[in-house]
């Protein structure tokens, strides 16, 4: 830790809550735009996703949640469940949480230089540790993906992991009232 970020009205901040058996997201402090996500993702080849070897759901955006990223297809959330993947209830989220962060990224519209606040499920001190360090190593960075086919670049600049169930809109709640922002510790 180098120092304290204060985040200004004007920083784009993800909160993604990376649940045992959903992914909680949202973009604003707004409660009625959280979006909650089953947290099964199904690793598909390019092919598939580019072909449309699924049901596309025009009509309900968090039913047809998909993306290219590092030449790798991935379908997220209820569509993901289609192709049998299972929710991964007791493994680690690490390997799946650039990929759930960037179907997020995708899913708001966000565009650009990005914050994340990531909420990781707490089993030990330890695990927690290790797992918080590759999440940053794996976000904290400019990614270029397809989103449902659009084209998407984020600059994820900063990044907060913290337990389960302490994202954004609770951590700005508990910060001193005095303050008009949020302070972040900043990861190096």
């Amino acid at each position: 830790m180098a120092g304290k970020l204060s985040v200004t009205p004007s920083m784009t901040v993800l909160s993604v809550d990376l649940g045992r058996t959903s992914t909680k997201a949202c973009a604003s402090r707004d409660p009625g735009k959280v979006v909650l996500i089953p947290a099964n993702v199904a690793h598909l080849t390019v092919e598939q996703v580019r072909r449309g070897g699924f049901e596309s759901q025009p009509t309900d955006p968090l039913m047809d949640i998909w993306l290219e990223f590092q030449g790798r297809g991935f379908a997220i959330g209820q569509l993901a469940a289609d192709f049998g993947a299972n929710l991964g209830v007791g493994q680690s989220k690490v390997e799946d949480a650039l990929v759930k962060v960037l179907a997020c990224v995708g899913y708001f519209g966000l565009r650009g230089e990005i914050s994340v606040v990531v909420g990781l499920p707490y089993y030990s001190q330890e695990q927690f540790d290790r797992e918080k360090e590759q999440i940053v190593s794996l976000v904290r960075s400019p990614h270029v993906m397809s989103y449902r086919g659009d084209f998407v670049a984020a600059d994820i600049k900063h990044i907060w992991v913290m337990p389960e169930g302490f994202g954004s809109l609770i951590w700005c709640e508990a910060q001193d009232k005095k303050l008009a922002v949020p302070i972040f510790p900043i990861f190096q």
